[in-house]
């Protein structure tokens, strides 16, 4: 595995759209808000999103299995797989934007694209 620089366990910022890390450092921004803004309740989406993503990040870096349980909402907001485009973008299999980095490495951003995924996969 490649060598990650985020300080784990991670929290997603409700309301924000932003997840952290544990030095408080900025990891990455929910988004696909053209989409979730035709959706009922919008920023609760955004925000459960945000747990998902926190949630699987922690899962791949800290080996913690989060007791959250997330509902089949989730398989309809993230369609699997999701991919990292090598840029700075995580899009889902329906190609919707899902979220993305700033100044991040490229191997934390392949981290967190394949912890979404394996995490998709439990839900």
């Amino acid at each position: 595995m490649p060598r990650v620089l985020i300080s784990s366990p991670v929290r997603y910022d409700d309301g924000s759209g932003n997840i952290y890390d544990q030095l408080n450092r900025f990891i990455l921004r929910i988004r696909g808000w053209g989409r979730l803004s035709k959706l009922d309740n919008p920023e609760a989406k955004q925000d459960m999103i945000g747990r998902f993503v926190a949630d699987a990040i922690n899962e791949e870096t800290c080996e913690f299995i989060s007791p959250q349980k997330y509902s089949e909402e989730i398989r309809e907001l993230i369609k699997y797989p999701v991919k990292y485009d090598g840029a700075v973008y995580i899009w889902d299999a329906n190609t919707n934007m899902i979220l993305d980095f700033d100044e991040v490495p490229d191997d934390v951003r392949e981290l967190v694209a394949e912890a979404m995924n394996k995490k998709l996969l439990r839900t």
